[in-house]
């Protein structure tokens, strides 16, 4: 098992350089056709641009929009610079820099891999390497270090995983983790109780996954967000075209959210669950990145809607190398019946993974831009706009 375990952390390294250079299905659950009445698309509407300064390594593996006491800010990641920075979302300015304090009494020690926004005073920092949680103030200063959540559960759970396409959300005191790893007993999700310190992996995987070894940057993936106003947990696995929900009462529900783009039958490489995965390593990369498969799922308050992000297949004479699984992506939009309304094929200069909702739309990183000038951070601002089928 710790083999295994060496690989899959091989195999998120992996994952993680090329992005930035579950219910079960028995007969209780209820099954919904996806068609929409009314068919919708993304629209580019505007556009902004905020100010970097020399400090700021961009792009960050995490950002978050805020609303507090009629101001409204962006808040990200500068963790090279062992910071979090704070924007005003009016005027697109730096107003301020939290910095992690790193020794002594409230250190944390070690550089973070990512941070959970509740708000300036509950940050909580994220360590990939270590499964380590810690919580910070607006001041950097250490509150309080969790350790290694999933200790207790040693080789038998996912890994946790937390980045701005496998997000957390935080419900009733305890903060609901995205995972990768999913073959390890089985389980998706990581719920960490902030009151009792205990730890779940709560959810099943579907039925997909008994058809063989899904292994990948991909397909075992599990990818939630949370609708606070009808108290709804939406999950989206990376080799499911079902996306599931659970409400309040513990209801479970799925709905078909289909990419036109992927095959109707998304397979693994293999059925053989006891195969070495390093051995096929290349093949299994191949194998997602010719067939396609699904990454973040969000939530949009303002416009109640659903975002499926899609990463669709790349044609096999195109092929030649795993990070291209990310060459074109799509979004699906769900509305708030969890009927799919349309699927948007993301322009090749936007970075699908780089992006924040408010109330003005969905705010998508403009990677050409920054590469055009790195003093500026831009982003596309698309809603969705409907017309009658």
């Amino acid at each position: 098992m710790p083999q295994i375990r060496n690989i899959l952390n091989f195999m998120l390294i992996v994952y993680m350089w090329f992005l930035f250079s579950g219910c079960t299905t028995n007969n209780s659950k209820e099954t919904f056709n996806s068609k929409s009445t009314r068919k919708g698309n993304l629209e580019l509407v505007d556009e902004e641009a905020y100010l970097l300064d020399s400090m700021c390594k961009f792009p960050p593996f995490t950002l978050y929009y805020h609303a507090k006491n009629d101001m409204e800010y962006l808040i990200l990641d500068n963790f090279s610079n062992w910071s979090i920075e704070v924007y005003n979302y009016e005027t697109k300015m730096k107003i301020n820099n939290i910095s992690i304090n790193r020794e002594g009494p409230n250190g944390v020690k070690q550089s973070p891999s990512s941070f959970y926004f509740h708000n300036f005073d509950s940050i909580f920092l994220f360590f990939n390497n270590g499964q380590r949680l810690v919580l910070i103030n607006d001041q950097g200063e250490l509150l309080k270090d969790f350790g290694d959540i999933n200790l207790s559960y040693n080789n038998d759970a996912p890994l946790t995983h937390l980045d701005n396409s496998l997000p957390a959300f935080l419900k009733d005191d305890k903060i609901y983790f995205s995972t990768y790893s999913l073959e390890h007993g089985q389980k998706a999700g990581t719920v960490f109780d902030l009151t009792t310190l205990k730890v779940d992996h709560p959810y099943n995987l579907p039925e997909i996954y008994e058809n063989g070894f899904w292994f990948g940057v991909v397909y075992d993936k599990y990818h939630h967000d949370y609708n606070e106003f009808n108290k709804l947990i939406i999950q989206s696995y990376g080799n499911d075209h079902w996306i599931y929900t659970i409400n309040e009462k513990g209801k479970k529900d799925r709905y078909l959210a289909k990419s036109k783009y992927l095959p109707l039958n998304i397979r693994p490489y293999t059925t053989d669950k006891g195969v070495d995965a390093m051995s096929i390593e290349p093949y299994l990369y191949r194998n997602e990145a010719l067939q396609g498969g699904y990454s973040t799922i969000k939530y949009d308050p303002w416009q109640n809607v659903y975002y499926r992000f899609v990463l669709t297949p790349i044609p096999e004479e195109e092929y030649g190398a795993a990070q291209q699984i990310w060459d074109y992506p799509s979004i699906i939009i769900l509305n708030e019946n969890m009927e799919v309304a349309g699927e948007f094929v993301l322009p090749e200069e936007y970075s699908y993974h780089i992006f924040y909702i408010s109330p003005k739309g969905l705010h998508i990183f403009n990677e050409k831009k920054y590469h055009e000038n790195d003093d500026l951070a831009n982003f596309g601002i698309f809603k969705i706009k409907y017309s009658n089928l």
